[in-house]
């Protein structure tokens, strides 16, 4: 498996069931990378229109042949409520094989995640296909949820393609989370690369603890792209919607920067 191919499998892997998110172990050249974004969002609950905004710095540094690891602290806030996350995890190579862990939570939330982790592993079956089994677990302050996932993941010369399925339940109120993803990349090398993810299922916001989402079906897409100033430097974009009826709509902008070292 050559090391480019290697790179875009952590980068497929490390991806979970929420759109619009921060990327978890960025992919880059060797060594320390440090990536800072921003994410303020639009949102519609029931018939209140409200503002949320994400903000998120990540340090990352990785050997391609062997594994890598991260360090990363954000602030979300929802009105004039602040939260604050931090998060570690890593990805160790092993042969065809990978593992890959991540976990991490707040103090005193109102809304984020008190603790989550979150293992997977993969393994590449066939030519470029890797195939993927994840869980990960997310305790609120008055609920969790318990979510696995299976993907298969197709990697091409100048892109990839994932398909994913994931299952879960949100307790206490005993929702089953039931979600199918879609996700595209094409990255020819200059200087612009383009990416997008379609999702849908059953209570696909119960998973992230959004209020109004009230055990029906949602969907969410996102639409994203990367230019390259130079080899140590680049901005990304994104753009997701997402709604889930009958109560919760989110429009979202993401605009990051990254500087390798």
């Amino acid at each position: 498996m050559s090391t480019l191919e290697f790179r875009r499998i952590v980068r497929a892997l490390v991806a979970g069931i929420s759109l619009g998110a921060f990327p978890v172990i960025t992919v880059a050249q060797d060594g320390w990378s440090v990536d800072v974004g921003t994410e303020p969002s639009s949102v519609k609950v029931n018939d209140r229109s409200q503002t949320w905004w994400t903000n998120r710095i990540q340090a990352t540094y990785r050997e391609s042949a062997i594994g890598g690891a991260f360090v990363a602290a954000e602030s979300q806030t929802r009105e004039d409520v602040t939260d604050g996350l931090v998060s570690a995890g890593g990805y160790r190579r092993l042969g065809d094989w990978t593992i890959i862990g991540q976990a991490g939570g707040g103090i005193d939330t109102d809304f984020v995640t008190r603790f989550f982790v979150e293992p997977q592993i993969s393994r590449r079956l066939f030519g470029t296909f890797v195939g993927q089994a994840g869980y990960i677990y997310r305790e609120f302050q008055q609920s969790r949820s318990h979510v696995g996932s299976l993907a298969g993941i197709q990697y091409f010369t100048k892109g990839e393609l994932e398909i994913r399925t994931s299952y879960g339940r949100s307790l206490p109120l005993e929702r089953p989370i039931r979600v199918f993803s879609l996700r595209g990349l094409w990255d020819d090398g200059s200087a612009l690369s383009y990416g997008g993810t379609v999702a849908y299922g059953d209570n696909l916001f119960d998973a992230v603890n959004v209020p109004g989402a009230a055990g029906n079906r949602g969907w969410a897409i996102n639409a994203n792209t990367r230019y390259r100033f130079d080899d140590r430097n680049s901005v990304r974009l994104d753009l997701t919607t997402g709604r889930e009826d009958p109560a919760f709509r989110q429009h979202t902008l993401g605009l990051s920067y990254r500087r390798s070292f």
